[in-house]
């Protein structure tokens, strides 16, 4: 590697309504579903580099909220999902890699904090659902800039000491929020 190298990466955070809840609400060839158990690896990144692009990989990752109704009860699935499809590799360095997964851990925090928002809202008994899309986006907006921020500080992976901390960071607010972390249901067991 060069002395002076900047890593340069990409992240794309969106999200996604349906009406309709479905069990499998994404392609699992295509996306990865965030779990604290399973890391990425370079192999993930399934999209070609063309000469247009500039940095080392790039990782697109989604939140996806799709609400449903219990009786006259707003529910929500809340996805975190990284894209093999639109996820590339340029130079494979494991310090790089480390910062990826970074970004998809990002996108799990922020997941957690709509669901959380979601409980707090069905709590207050808010049947309104624009008033949970407005929430929503709201926290979508402020993982963006996150995100922004993240690659920013790191230098998209190259200062390893705001890596660290940023490492560290992140890891104390997943914690924090724990409890909302994606549930697998179990249907039609007693």
């Amino acid at each position: 590697m060069n002395l002076v190298k900047f890593l340069l990466t990409t992240s794309w955070i969106f999200i996604t309504y349906s009406a309709i809840a479905q069990p499998s609400a994404f392609d699992t060839k295509r996306f990865i579903e965030w779990n604290e158990h399973y890391k990425l690896s370079w192999e993930h990144f399934e999209s070609t580099v063309d000469d247009d692009i500039f940095g080392d990989a790039g990782t697109a990752v989604k939140i996806m909220a799709k609400p449903y109704f219990v009786g006259n009860n707003i529910e929500y699935n809340v996805y975190t999902l990284f894209d093999r499809q639109k996820s590339w590799v340029f130079e494979k360095d494991e310090a790089l890699l480390a910062h990826e997964q970074l970004h998809f851990d990002i996108a799990e925090l922020y997941a957690r904090k709509i669901r959380k928002k979601v409980e707090e809202l069905r709590k207050r008994k808010v049947k309104d659902l624009s008033d949970y899309n407005k929430a929503i986006n709201k926290i979508l907006e402020e993982s963006n800039e996150v995100d922004m921020q993240y690659d920013l500080e790191t230098l998209h992976g190259g200062i390893k000491m705001k890596q660290a901390e940023w490492n560290e960071k992140i890891a104390r607010e997943l914690d924090a929020l724990e409890a909302y972390k994606k549930q697998k249901k179990v249907i039609g067991r007693k």
